[in-house]
């Protein structure tokens, strides 16, 4: 499971080998003003080829001569459930969680080096990164009318949060929503095929918005 990234991104930009279900462009804004960009895909693929999807975010900070970078590559088992989630960000190395045998396994790892820590696994747990908006597309996934709790793990710094993703009809305008509400408070909205069209996260004044193509 180490070194999603480079393994993923090869596996699925060579044709045949996945199939893209969602990709597109997030624009991330702050008080109505774009800070950065967000490029996402999502494929019907696992490394390997094993059943489950892959979402894959590169994001730029600016979106023009960025002074932040970070690729985030989710694996999710068939069912949707989590499988491992991977950071990487130049100069600062990688950090990669996932669950093995009922236990989270965080792995750092920078400049030939790795530390490990671990976790009794949590029910449905989600991963999560700072910045990576495409990651919400589980989350969307996930919930229910009623509202379910998840626990968003965080590989970089290792949080672990819980919250609630409750789904609920479209206000006419637009698709089905998500709200978010615990330690993570937002809304997610979407389209009538289930893609990610926009996200509000007041605490932190973000607002993300699909770019049309």
């Amino acid at each position: 499971m180490k070194y999603l990234i480079p393994a993923l991104i090869l596996c699925l930009t060579q044709q045949g080998t996945a199939q893209s279900v969602d990709q597109g462009t997030f624009s991330i804004r702050a008080a109505g003003r774009e800070i950065g960009r967000e490029e996402f895909s999502v494929a019907t693929s696992r490394q390997g080829g094993a059943p489950g999807s892959t979402v894959i975010s590169r994001v730029r900070i600016p979106a023009v001569t960025p002074r932040f970078t970070q690729e985030t590559v989710l694996e999710r088992r068939a069912d949707g459930s989590f499988s491992a989630i991977e950071v990487s960000k130049p100069g600062a190395g990688r950090a990669l969680a996932e669950l093995a045998r009922n236990k989270l396994l965080i792995h750092f790892m920078s400049g030939g080096s790795e530390a490990i820590r671990e976790w009794p696994a949590a029910p449905n747990m989600v991963g999560l990164a700072d910045s990576a908006y495409a990651m919400f597309a589980a989350i969307a996934d996930l919930a229910t009318p009623d509202g379910l709790q998840l626990t968003g793990v965080y590989p970089v710094s290792g949080r672990r949060v819980p919250f609630t993703a409750k789904k609920l009809p479209g206000d006419g305008t637009e698709g089905t929503r998500i709200l978010l509400a615990g330690e993570i408070t937002g809304t997610i909205w979407m389209d009538e095929a289930g893609r990610l069209t926009r996200m509000e996260f007041p605490q932190s004044g973000i607002e993300i918005v699909r770019l049309r193509k």
